[in-house]
Formats: C-alpha cells, sequence, structure tokens
C-alpha cells in the first residue's frame, strides 16, 4: 500500500510541501499557503517520509527466566 498508484494525492503529502500550523501547508512550488488536504497542483510528488507512521503497541507480557526453560 504504501508503494501503491491509488494513494490518496494530497498537499500534506508532497514533497515541496511545508508544513505551517495544524491545517496549513507552505507549497514552494505553487501558492504561499493552501490548505492540507487541498487537491493537488500539477508539481505534485509523493513523498514517502510524509505519510503518518502507526506504530505498533509495546510488548506487554510478564516472561521470566523460567519460561524459558526445558
Amino acid at each position: 500500500m504504501i508503494y501503491s498508484k491509488d494513494i490518496e494525492q494530497v498537499c500534506a503529502l508532497c514533497a515541496f510541501g511545508e508544513p505551517h500550523g495544524e491545517e496549513e501547508i507552505i507549497c514552494r512550488r505553487k501558492k504561499p499557503s493552501v490548505h492540507k488536504i487541498n487537491d493537488v497542483c500539477r508539481h505534485y510528488k509523493y513523498d514517502i517520509f510524509k505519510r503518518p507512521v502507526h506504530r505498533r503497541k509495546a510488548f506487554s507480557t510478564k516472561l521470566k527466566p523460567e519460561d524459558f526453560e526445558l
């Protein structure tokens, strides 16, 4: 899904967009300021590192050394 062709194209994931506040993006190519979920312009270039990361929860079981003995 990360490299899929049907990734939603929004200014927040563009390589030329810089975050400005909570809901705005400053576009270095098109306009000084656009909304975060604005339709993209012709200069859109997907940047994988701007995708939100969903971390897994920490492993929370209480294992003892005796659990690993044969």
